[in-house]
């Protein structure tokens, strides 16, 4: 994958930490003070090469620290699957929204095999 591609994961990857770190400053209560720490782990975008698959449109799979792991339609932009926080659900619709485009060329060339059959990019 191109490094624009890679520039556009990692700015998810950043947008997504920002929102772990307010999500956790609101919960903060009374006088306690917390010692916030925003995890250091890997985000991972990825594409796989449909076979049957179960749900028939454009997605990519978004994973990051215990926030986020679901299956995402590119067009329309919305959660198909699995466990994301509303916050961070948002955070990920609004990305695929702004790269649709992007997207859905490297959904194309995925399903023609002009890539290998899954896509993957993962940041640390």
């Amino acid at each position: 994958m191109d490094k624009d591609f890679q520039a556009a994961v990692k700015e998810l990857r950043d947008a997504l930490r920002h929102d772990l770190l307010l999500e956790s400053r609101h919960r903060q209560s009374g006088r306690r003070i917390e010692l916030l720490i925003v995890p250091r782990g890997p985000i991972k975008v990825s594409m796989y090469q449909e076979q049957g698959g179960r749900h028939h449109r454009p997605h990519i799979h978004v994973q990051f620290a215990d926030t986020c792991d679901g299956t995402f339609s590119i067009e329309p932009p919305q959660i198909l699957a699995g466990d994301c926080r509303p916050r961070f659900a948002r955070r990920v619709l609004t990305w695929i929204d702004a790269r649709r485009s992007a997207l859905l060329q490297a959904w194309d060339a995925v399903q023609e095999g002009e890539h290998p059959p899954k896509l993957e990019i993962t940041l640390d």
